[in-house]
């Protein structure tokens, strides 16, 4: 018997590759996610559209806003960890990416960081 090839791997013209999601984004989303469900039954219960399960409505709401508080905390706490990790970037680091990027690119970072230290304020469209 001959030997199967196996058939080369082709993607379909329909499916689109996703660049993953880093985890800032992820963990940004699931925050507001979580706010967001937490606000809307705030806000049912408040209205009388939801009746809380066990307790009274007032008891519900407090903890409710305990909860958000909570979701709101971890989300400073990677907001400056994700700050943390930016200012420790060091300029060699910045200089091999920079190197790294088209000319265009770093014209228009040059142009930008110029105007960073400009008295004077103009249009970046040149």
């Amino acid at each position: 018997m001959a030997k199967k090839k196996p058939k080369p791997t082709t993607k379909a013209a329909d499916q689109v590759e996703e660049a993953p999601e880093s985890t800032a984004a992820i963990a940004s989303s699931i925050f507001a996610e979580s706010l967001k469900a937490i606000r809307k039954e705030i806000r049912g219960i408040a209205n009388g559209n939801i009746e809380p399960d066990e307790h009274d409505p007032v008891s519900r709401i407090a903890w409710l806003a305990e909860k958000a508080s909570k979701v709101e905390a971890e989300r400073r706490k990677a907001e400056k960890s994700e700050i943390d990790s930016i200012r420790k970037i060091t300029p060699a680091v910045m200089m091999t990416w920079a190197k790294l990027q088209t000319p265009e690119l770093r014209a228009r970072m040059v142009r930008d960081i110029t105007a960073l230290d400009a008295t004077e304020r103009r249009s970046v469209l040149g």
